[in-house]
């Protein structure tokens, strides 16, 4: 039990981090024609899969949220769920307060979770 738990954390942490490294590149210039405007309502700071590696780093711990195998066990007895990840997540000022509203975000963080749930 313990061994899958460490062989899928690592798993998890190093997927993690191929997703920093290529959300660390530098963008490229785009004409001003080709820029697409986003409305305000969809804009946050942190996408979905951020926001629950984020909670599972134990970086919203101020906030109620526990980290690691902690934040696995509230998530399989319901006590952490989507709404409340995201509620801390603006709580921390890392996510807009217009997401708690916005389902499609709630969603992804949702389905972020389960994945995170199947480790």
């Amino acid at each position: 039990m313990m061994k899958r738990l460490l062989v899928s954390s690592l798993s998890f942490l190093l997927l993690c981090s191929v997703a920093s490294s290529a959300h660390a590149q530098t963008p490229t210039a785009t004409a001003p024609s080709q820029q697409t405007t986003v409305s305000a309502n969809s804009i946050h700071s942190f996408t979905p899969f951020q926001l629950v590696h984020f909670a599972y780093r134990g970086s919203l711990g101020q906030q109620g949220v526990p980290g690691y195998s902690l934040l696995l066990s509230e998530l399989r007895f319901g006590r952490t769920t989507a709404e409340s990840l995201v509620k801390a997540g603006i709580t921390a000022g890392r996510v807009s307060p217009d997401a708690i509203s916005d389902r499609e975000y709630l969603n992804g963080v949702a389905s972020q979770l389960k994945l995170l749930d199947t480790l």
